[in-house]
């Protein structure tokens, strides 16, 4: 495994895609092919010295937590059912472009059968873990998630919506107070909160700094609460990437490992989208 920079492609899809809709009051593929293929391009060349290969991470359409969780992200979809855009567009024209992306451009493309981009990046970065000598790895995510990834040597996380690094000193500790607060738009409610509430708007029941930073100090063995210690065990699952089954985790690895990359860009991709003034950005 060689250096890489891990992108959350998907959650970069979508945010210049908003800022176009935004924009233009509705969507554009040509504008919006051109404002993702523009921001590769930017990412590349002010990281690649340092990081090298670039890889774009993807969701599924399935993925394995909504298996062992049936409300996660459920809060999402009740969202975007209510929002003004037409989300099923949305998707077709990110699709469209993810594949235009994977033909025609000399990165990883992956998207894995049951997986999240959040699995595959934890998935790549646990097996450079596992490695003697471990390789320089780049995040590029705003999703504080990956905190919990920085506690492997060589990881660091720069967020490309705000243009600044993500650090913290303590990743451990950051890890179990997330277990304990969960994520509300993930769907999952903090430890002493039953499974639906999130979804169905019930209050969840208020926790004080004070009260998440003791819980994350004690062995959750020590809980004397067994709703709880069962709640802190349906979060571990859904929240800490060490859960990641090995089946999902398995078939990111050989998927990563085994796929085949183009060799260069293909010019044409640029000159049949009309995007030709682009190219110079690659170089």
């Amino acid at each position: 495994m060689t250096p890489v920079i891990l992108v959350d492609a998907n959650q970069i899809a979508i945010s210049h895609l908003m800022v176009r809709h935004k924009i233009e009051n509705g969507i554009n593929i040509d504008s919006v092919r051109r404002s993702i293929v523009r921001v590769l391009a930017r990412i590349a060349r002010k990281f690649r010295t340092e990081y090298g290969e670039m890889v774009l991470c993807y969701d599924d359409k399935e993925y394995w937590r909504r298996q062992v969780f049936p409300f996660y992200k459920k809060n999402r979809k009740q969202e975007r059912e209510a929002s003004k855009y037409n989300w099923d567009e949305v998707f077709s024209v990110l699709n469209i472009i993810r594949d235009e992306i994977k033909s025609n451009f000399p990165y990883r493309v992956i998207q894995v059968q049951g997986a999240e981009a959040d699995d595959v990046i934890a998935s790549v970065v646990m097996e450079n873990g596992k490695k003697d000598i471990s390789e320089p790895i780049l995040i590029l995510s705003a999703d504080k998630d990956f905190i919990q990834l920085h506690k492997y040597n060589l990881v660091r996380q720069y967020d490309p919506i705000r243009n600044n690094w993500i650090i913290n000193d303590d990743p451990i500790q950051y890890l179990q107070e997330h277990i304990i607060r969960g994520d509300r738009s993930d769907g999952i409610p903090n430890i002493l909160t039953c499974d639906d509430a999130i979804v169905t708007g019930k209050p969840q029941k208020k926790m004080s700094k004070e009260k998440i930073a003791a819980l994350a100090n004690m062995n959750p063995s020590e809980f004397t609460n067994f709703i709880r210690l069962r709640n802190w065990k349906r979060n571990a699952e859904l929240i800490d990437f060490t859960h990641i089954p090995d089946s999902i985790f398995d078939r990111i690895i050989s998927y990563y490992s085994n796929y085949e990359m183009k060799n260069t860009i293909n010019l044409e991709y640029f000159i049949q989208n009309n995007i030709q003034d682009l190219i110079e950005e690659f170089s």
